[in-house]
């Protein structure tokens, strides 16, 4: 039988009163026994950069545990609520609408480029265009004011962060063509464009550098930095750090994001790094 330690037992038949709702979130554990404990809530389709900073974080902190849990979108706020969690990692805007409640902290840019062939005529494109040919409701390139060939679609599939925000910014309510080519990696969308002339995807700001392929923009609006940021560039959303209030663990947390290190990760994931939010 596994023995476990006074706090741990405290700790766990609490949090199991709390989710029967027998205790209230105040009362589930004293301050004295989380006050090493970090419980994250994340509504992303790939967590890989929190799990990222989280072990680096508690590599650094041993006396820091940290567990990571993947949350329905939409239902993170009421874990915190509950005291289940002490921090939401959100790509909603849920969080604007509970600013009095929670503490909302923006800490990156998810956007989304529309790529083609460097072959292809077309420099430009609007939103419009480009949820139409993605549904299909446009089949050649000379209906979106290019070249007369068949359009061939390619698209990331639905663990990757880039491929929600270009259904929300982009498509909106329109479906997808569902027999569309989907990959895993930006890398990969870049891959198959440089090698079909007739091509269109969409990536993250993952910096892949091909002459083979190129950037279009967007409603006459480059992906820049600038533009992203700023919020003209249309294909963009922020990213939310929501907590019911800051403890040094949520403290520690941001700033290991916001570390060098973290901001790399958030990169290599095609994320836009934020500056830091005031605490």
């Amino acid at each position: 039988m596994q023995k476990y330690s006074k706090k741990t037992f405290t700790w766990i038949i609490s949090m199991a009163l709390l989710c029967c709702g027998v205790l209230n979130a105040k009362d589930s554990v004293d301050e004295k026994n989380i006050k090493q404990r970090l419980q994250i809530g994340c509504e992303f389709p790939d967590t890989t950069v929190i799990q990222t900073v989280s072990r680096k974080l508690a590599e650094a902190n041993p006396e820091l545990e940290i567990s990571i849990s993947k949350i329905k979108q939409g239902e993170g706020v009421t874990f915190l609520e509950k005291g289940i969690l002490n921090m939401l990692i959100s790509d909603t805007e849920a969080g604007k609408k509970f600013t009095r409640k929670f503490q909302v902290f923006p800490f990156a840019v998810s956007a989304v480029k529309i790529i083609v062939s460097s072959e292809n005529t077309l420099t430009d494109i609007s939103s419009e265009k480009t949820a139409e040919i993605f549904s299909r409701a446009i089949i050649n390139w000379n209906e979106a004011g290019g070249h007369n060939a068949p359009i061939c679609i390619y698209g990331l599939n639905n663990s990757t962060e880039a491929a929600r925000t270009f259904e929300t910014m982009i498509m909106k309510t329109a479906p997808i063509y569902d027999k569309i080519l989907s990959v895993s990696s930006d890398k990969e969308i870049a891959s198959l464009i440089a090698s079909d002339k007739n091509g269109i995807g969409y990536s993250g700001m993952t910096n892949i550098k091909s002459k083979r392929i190129k950037t279009l923009t967007l409603n006459k609006t480059e992906p820049s930095m600038e533009n992203i940021i700023s919020g003209k560039y249309e294909c963009a959303r922020k990213l939310y750090i929501i907590t019911v209030q800051q403890t040094e663990q949520t403290k520690r947390f941001m700033t290991a994001l916001n570390s060098p290190s973290g901001n790399e990760a958030l990169k290599n994931s095609g994320l836009i790094p934020l500056p830091p939010a005031k605490q």
